[in-house]
C-alpha cells in the first residue's frame, strides 16, 4: 500500500563537536522503513565546518529514494524560525511535517508507526509522538508535555527507566526533538511555529494552540528513538543566553494563553523572585522582555478580552523594569543577551488569532 508522503525538518548549528552523534543520527534517519520521504536540513549559518561535515555523510550514506535537500541560511535563525523556512520549503504532496532534531537518532520502524497511529484516527488528533529515550538507553528522556494550571511545564516519564511503561496518553505538547503533525492541521492553525521565538517557546506554544483550536495531540507507548539532549546548547548554567530565551519564551506564552490574572501572578512573581535571590540579570529581562512580548502578542489578538488601558500599562511597567535591569548590575562581565524585541515593536505583528 502507497503510503502518504512525509517531510522531516532538521536544524543544524555548529554541531562538528558532536560530529559522531550527527553521524549515527543522520544514518538512522536514512535507515527509516517509510518511503515516500524527504528530508530537509537546514543550516544556521554554521561557522564550524558541521554542514560541509553532513553534506560529505550524504554523498557518502544517503539512500536514491529519499529526496535529502540542504538549505545554507545566511545568518543563525533560531530552531523556530529555521523551521518555519522549512515548512515553507516542503514538497506540496507531503501530508506529514516531522521535526527531528540533529541529535535524535530514531528506530527504524517508528515513523511508519506513529504516521499508522495518525491515519487510523480522524484529522481531530493533530500530531503524536513516541518514547524518547536518553543517548545511552537507560532512561526515558520524553513521553511528550505537560503544562499544569500554573504555567509550569514537565516532561512525562523524563529520568524514569527506559522499560517502565506509560500507556498511551493525551498530552499538552510533544517534544520538539522527534514529533509528527499533520500538515493540513498547521496550515488551519496558522503554521507551524510562532516568529518571535529564538529558542525555546516554539513547541509548547504550538501545543497550546492546537489545543485551542480543537485539536489533540497524544502520546503513543512505542520507542521512537534515542536523544543527545541539547547536544548543541550544552551549559545551561554558564550561557546567559539560554536562561534569558528560556524565562522569556516560558513568559510570553503565559501571557498570551493564560486568561487569569491570578495563574500570570503566581508564574511571574515566581520566576522574579528566583530571579532576584541568584541576581540573575539575564532571567530578570528575559522575565521582563517576555512579560513586553506577551503583552503585545495578546494586544493583536482580539480574542482577548483585556482592556487597552491595562495593555499599555503592563507594556510602559515592562520597559521601565527593563531599565532598571540594565542599570542595577553593574558589574556583569557578560556581554548583553539577543534581543530582537525593538523589531517586533516598530514593525507590524503577523499574528495568529487564538481561540478562547
Amino acid at each position: 500500500m502507497q503510503l502518504p508522503m512525509a517531510s522531516i525538518l532538521v536544524v543544524n548549528y555548529n554541531s562538528y563537536k558532536i560530529r559522531n552523534i550527527v553521524r549515527e543520527c543522520l544514518k538512522n534517519m536514512f535507515a527509516l522503513h517509510y518511503r515516500p520521504l524527504e528530508i530537509i536540513i537546514l543550516d544556521n549559518a554554521s561557522m564550524d565546518g558541521s554542514i560541509d561535515y553532513i553534506e560529505n555523510l550524504i554523498r557518502e550514506a544517503a539512500p536514491e529514494d529519499i529526496n535529502i535537500r540542504i538549505v545554507r541560511l545566511s545568518k543563525n535563525f533560531g530552531f523556530a524560525n529555521a523551521n518555519n523556512i522549512g515548512f515553507k520549503l516542503i514538497d506540496k504532496m507531503s501530508r506529514y511535517v516531522i521535526l527531528m532534531n540533529i541529535d535524535l537518532a530514531p528506530e527504524a520502524g517508528s515513523l511508519r508507526d506513529l504516521v499508522d497511529h495518525l491515519n487510523n484516527h480522524d484529522d481531530s488528533l493533530a500530531g503524536v509522538q513516541g518514547r524518547i529515550l536518553s543517548w545511552d538507553g537507560n532512561f526515558i528522556d520524553s513521553c511528550g508535555g505537560i503544562i499544569d494550571k500554573y504555567g509550569f511545564r514537565h516532561s512525562l516519564g523524563q529520568f524514569l527507566r527506559h522499560d517502565h511503561y506509560i500507556p498511551e496518553t493525551f498530552i499538552t505538547y510533544c517534544d520538539g526533538s522527534y514529533a509528527i503533525y499533520r500538515r493540513e492541521v498547521l496550515n488551519k492553525v496558522g503554521g507551524l511555529f510562532f516568529p518571535y521565538f529564538f529558542m525555546w517557546g516554539d513547541d509548547y506554544e504550538l501545543g497550546i494552540r492546537l489545543w485551542r483550536h480543537g485539536y489533540k495531540l497524544k502520546y503513543v507507548p512505542i520507542t521512537a528513538g534515542r536523544h543527545y539532549r541539547s547536544g548543541i546548547v550544552k551549559g545551561y548554567l554558564r550561557n546567559p543566553h539560554l536562561r534569558y530565551w528560556i524565562r522569556k519564551s516560558d513568559i510570553s506564552v503565559l501571557l498570551i494563553y493564560e486568561r487569569y490574572i491570578y495563574g500570570i501572578l503566581f508564574k511571574i512573581l515566581l520566576s522574579l523572585l528566583e530571579s532576584i535571590l541568584r541576581a540573575d540579570k539575564y532571567k530578570l529581562r528575559g522575565i521582563i522582555d517576555g512579560m513586553l512580548l506577551g503583552w503585545i502578542i495578546r494586544k493583536f489578538n482580539s480574542k482577548f478580552s483585556c482592556r487597552n488601558g491595562e495593555l499599555r500599562v503592563n507594556i510602559k511597567l515592562s520597559r521601565l523594569l527593563r531599565i532598571w535591569v540594565k542599570y542595577i548590575f553593574k558589574n556583569s562581565h557578560h556581554k548583553e543577551p539577543y534581543n530582537e524585541l525593538s523589531s517586533i515593536i516598530t514593525k507590524k505583528l503577523s499574528y495568529i488569532k487564538l481561540n478562547k
